[in-house]
């Protein structure tokens, strides 16, 4: 049965809406994506990720929370170069990457560990102590997911549901008679003195969730947060979780461990990340420099990032789900995508024709387009990142085919203020084709990734997309 469609879808069909504009609107649609949890996670600890990825991300997140890092070495001199790109580069992220650059230099010329390691938690407490301070403090963490009826509005509550779990896993070790002792609650013990493995962990949630006292010894706080951060990564209640050994619980639970897992060591990375630079980071860096018989030194580059612009949504969101299921050939079936697709309506609250939305080049698509463009080599052409690329940044960078460069896992959310780069530096390696091309594949992944989402299951079973 033919579909008479209405007179606004025909016209908007004629006039196409722009590349960004339809991105934005596919991020919007994906973002009622409702979360989910990997059924084959595992637990990640710090030490499996390469020395360079930490002290790259690390060095991100001390600069500003949204910044992108990488580093290149030049044989010939021994110079390092420390590749910066932020969407905050104010005076303040200036100030931190010239003090830290200041720091790493001093450590690549020798001296006592002991002492530069205070010299660099000192860094670290000074840039850092406002941020972890209105975490702890003020800003309760938002979980989609809670166990049922559990209440998670205050950091009071959050705790007690914490320890609510904690006790239930503790009673399911002592039925099944799995020791309770790990060796590293253990070795926790003898420094937290507390005699029980669960009694340890207790005292280490109840004092990562308590407040920070702003009036005491700053860098002594951190010392006694990170302490018990470091007690719970190891501990066998997040090891458990993980690994799938504690079977009785139900999803919601384990997504809200989840996340308060991923607290606990976004609050322990600073500590981490400025051990892993000096004690193992700056040492590879040394030997690297020593072999090729030059003078350790660092410098620091500021890449240009754009400012944040505006999207006009001049489409309706049906109009728009219907040209992504024309484009993916829905037209050879009866029906619209508009109306089968259960999202539709909730499609319509998130945006309504003619308002504007801001969006942002986010700077690992400027860093690496700079990176591409001027044809500089970054070590194992890796980029840190101080959060996990989004999935049109990890996709944006895979569609530069010349280079590979490496990033960390995506975060596999697509964000609504993601945003093609105005003044794309054609030149060098990027050519005006490559760069259309590069933005075409992005454009054409976020639509393909919205009408997969979008389409009903009973219709998209056995359909295959040719113009892919």
């Amino acid at each position: 049965m033919e579909t008479t469609l209405p007179q606004t879808i025909a016209t908007t069909t004629i006039n196409p809406m722009s590349d960004q504009m339809r991105i934005t609107a596919s991020s919007l649609l994906l973002s009622l994506e409702r979360p989910h949890l990997d059924i084959n996670r595992k637990l990640r600890t710090p030490e499996d990720e390469t020395k360079l990825s930490t002290m790259l991300h690390w060095i991100s997140n001390v600069i500003s929370s949204n910044t992108a890092a990488a580093l290149s070495h030049d044989s010939s001199s021994g110079r390092l170069t420390l590749y910066l790109c932020s969407d905050s580069a104010h005076e303040a992220s200036k100030n931190n990457a010239t003090r830290l650059s200041d720091l790493m230099r001093k450590s690549l010329s020798g001296g006592n560990q002991s002492d530069q390691e205070d010299e660099y938690l000192a860094f670290v407490t000074d840039v850092c102590w406002e941020r972890i301070l209105n975490k702890v403090n003020h800003r309760v963490p938002r979980f989609p997911n809670v166990p049922r009826g559990a209440d998670v509005s205050t950091m009071a509550s959050v705790l007690e549901t914490i320890i609510g779990l904690a006790e239930a896993w503790n009673a399911w070790r002592l039925r099944t008679g799995i020791p309770e002792n790990s060796t590293q609650i253990m070795k926790m013990k003898q420094t937290l003195n507390h005699s029980q493995s669960f009694d340890t962990l207790k005292h280490c949630f109840e004092q990562v969730f308590r407040p920070l006292d702003d009036t005491e010894d700053h860098l002594q706080e951190l010392r006694r947060l990170w302490r018990c951060c470091y007690a719970l990564l190891k501990s066998d209640f997040f090891i458990d979780i993980f690994n799938s050994r504690w079977k009785r619980y139900s999803a919601n639970e384990t997504w809200f461990l989840c996340r308060v897992y991923r607290r606990i060591w976004r609050l322990y990375s600073y500590r981490r990340g400025a051990d892993v630079l000096l004690h193992r980071g700056i040492p590879h860096l040394i030997s690297i420099i020593t072999q090729s018989g030059g003078t350790p030194d660092i410098t620091v580059c500021w890449v240009p990032h754009e400012s944040a612009s505006t999207v006009h949504m001049d489409v309706h969101p049906d109009q728009l789900i219907f040209q992504i299921g024309q484009s993916r050939c829905w037209s050879h079936y009866s029906g619209d995508l508009s109306q089968d697709s259960q999202y539709t309506s909730e499609a319509r609250n998130l945006w309504s024709r003619n308002e504007t939305r801001t969006v942002h080049v986010h700077p690992m698509v400027s860093l690496v387009n700079f990176l591409y463009s001027s044809g500089i080599r970054v070590m194992e052409n890796r980029i840190g990142t101080s959060r996990r690329p989004c999935d049109l940044c990890h996709y944006y960078t895979r569609s530069i085919r010349l280079w590979n460069f490496r990033c960390a896992r995506s975060s596999g959310k697509f964000r609504v203020d993601w945003a093609i780069p105005r003044t794309l530096p054609v030149g060098g390696l990027l050519t005006r084709d490559d760069a259309e091309r590069i933005i075409e594949e992005v454009r054409r992944y976020a639509e393909s990734t919205a009408f997969d989402f979008l389409t009903p299951s009973w219709r998209y079973m056995g359909y295959y997309d040719h113009t892919l």
